[in-house]
């Protein structure tokens, strides 16, 4: 008997050790609800992705699931704080700060002056306690980047690009990570880097660039990245180089390369950048063609697709530089002049922190714009379709004053101008206006790029709206027509070339 009330005592004992053990587990194994932060899937609805890394400490080797739960709620927390006073009012903001940090920040908007944007473009983090219950956790960020717009009068907006220091402590208030306290220690202003780099090797291929803006014959503008084709691309590129261009410039579309649609056109971009090596050409990509705008806001995703963009092409053998914009002049009566030089100016220098061996421009459409942010590139470029009269005067007096290559990014003559010209009778006359352009440029050791190798039958819509005139005569500045036959520049290049040969 007594033996068997033995067994009856260690079995409940048994029990009741294991169902004591099951809520210490428990306890401590309480916290935030990691099924409520779906931190990818909401950054995406918000279309703001910072950069983020984690310091390897062993703490977080140890609480990485704490980590990453932390992550996603402290960075939705600064997106919604930064909106609340881009809004001048409170936005989500009590999800992500507890009671008496929601005070200070409201507190704090009702004396907002003027418009305020600020974006933070990356997060370096480091876990520096997690509670036993995993209910606590301190996380110090170091270095974080940081823009702010300040606006009092509308003509003169203020940009600041700093890194930030501070510590948060979180809790967990209802089964989510919020915001307990912030601890401000340090705001350092960001220094526009000078380049590191030696770029004279690249620089000298430029200088003997003859190059062309290239878009497929069918699929031009937003349609090229839609349709790679790389049959095309090596049949269009040994034309390219059959007629003695040594160069391309090519155009990427934010849209394309934005987060989401953003990996297969980067395989895309390799690819056109292995097929022009094994042609002999060299690459100039411009970067951010239809941008979808250039507000704060928009930061984040367009830092996410440059980075993707220049690590690919920093390093093959076939980029030759950087374009950071296609006619950005154009941007400013809708944006204003201020608000596009710093956009402008935030991307030459993340271009340079992450690639500093290759040369970076802008692509005015207006050579009156040359001298703005002349310290900041390494070469100007500028695009030339009127205003004919004394433009090597012009370009000689730049050049003379800040000692720097020019190239002549673009410059073309359609076949089609009107209706005296619609049985494509200037065909000759464009080949006289190209071959004049290029002599004056050798004589004056201005690089150049023509527009275009491809006459197209179809121009998406949205390129040029509302000007048929301007779509009508875009679609015949070509070489080739749509046909796939050499118009009579391409006949008299290809014959050139061969004398040179």
């Amino acid at each position: 008997m007594s033996r068997r009330l033995a067994w009856v005592f260690a079995i409940a004992f048994l029990i009741i050790s294991i169902m004591l053990f099951s809520r210490i587990i428990g306890y401590y194994n309480s916290g935030a609800d990691g099924s409520n932060l779906l931190q990818t899937q909401l950054l995406d609805e918000l279309d703001y992705y910072p950069e983020i890394t984690w310091q390897d400490n062993y703490l977080f080797n140890q609480y990485q699931s704490v980590a990453l739960d932390l992550e996603g709620r402290l960075v939705e927390a600064f997106f919604w704080l930064n909106r609340s006073f881009e809004l001048s009012k409170p936005m989500k903001l009590q999800d992500y700060f507890d009671k008496d940090q929601y005070q200070k920040i409201t507190s704090l908007l009702d004396y907002q002056v003027g418009e305020f944007e600020k974006t933070h473009t990356s997060f370096d983090l480091v876990l520096k306690h997690v509670s036993l219950d995993k209910s606590v956790a301190v996380v110090e960020c170091i270095n974080s980047k940081t823009l702010e717009r300040i606006t009092l009068f509308p003509e003169h907006p203020h940009l600041f690009y700093n890194t930030e220091t501070f510590t948060l402590i979180m809790v967990v208030i209802d089964g989510k990570w919020k915001v307990k306290n912030w601890i401000a220690e340090q705001k350092t202003p960001v220094t526009w880097s000078k380049r590191s780099g030696s770029l004279s090797k690249k620089l000298a291929s430029l200088e003997q660039s003859r190059g062309i803006n290239y878009y497929p014959a069918k699929h031009p503008w937003s349609l090229f990245w839609d349709s790679i084709n790389v049959k095309t691309l090596r049949k269009d590129f040994k034309l390219i180089d059959s007629l003695g261009f040594n160069t391309i410039r090519i155009f990427l579309s934010e849209e394309h390369f934005e987060k989401g649609s953003d990996l297969q056109n980067l395989n895309a971009f390799r690819l056109l950048l292995d097929i022009a090596q094994e042609t002999g050409l060299q690459v100039v990509p411009t970067l951010f063609d239809f941008p979808k705008g250039f507000d704060l806001k928009h930061y984040t995703n367009q830092l996410y697709q440059l980075r993707n963009i220049v690590n690919i092409g920093k390093s093959h053998p076939a980029l030759l530089a950087w374009s950071v914009k296609n006619e950005p002049d154009l941007d400013f009566e809708l944006h204003g002049q201020e608000i596009i030089l710093q956009w402008l100016k935030v991307m030459i220098k993340s271009i340079r922190d992450l690639d500093d061996r290759h040369p970076i421009t802008i692509g005015w459409s207006d050579r009156q714009y040359l001298p703005l942010l002349a310290d900041h590139i390494d070469y100007f470029s500028f695009h030339l379709y009127k205003d004919f009269s004394h433009w090597e005067a012009d370009i000689e007096s730049i050049r003379s004053k800040y000692n720097k290559l020019i190239v002549l990014e673009e410059f073309g003559f359609s076949t089609r101008d009107g209706f005296s010209n619609i049985l494509s009778k200037s065909e000759k006359g464009q080949y006289n206006e190209i071959n004049s352009i290029i002599t004056n440029c050798q004589n004056n050791n201005v690089p150049f790029f023509l527009w275009t190798l491809h006459d197209f039958e179809d121009i998406p819509t949205g390129i040029f709206p509302n000007r048929p005139w301007i779509l009508a005569k875009q679609k015949h500045f070509g070489l080739v027509r749509t046909d796939g036959s050499l118009k009579k520049s391409a006949e008299l290049l290809l014959v050139e070339n061969k004398k040179d040969d």
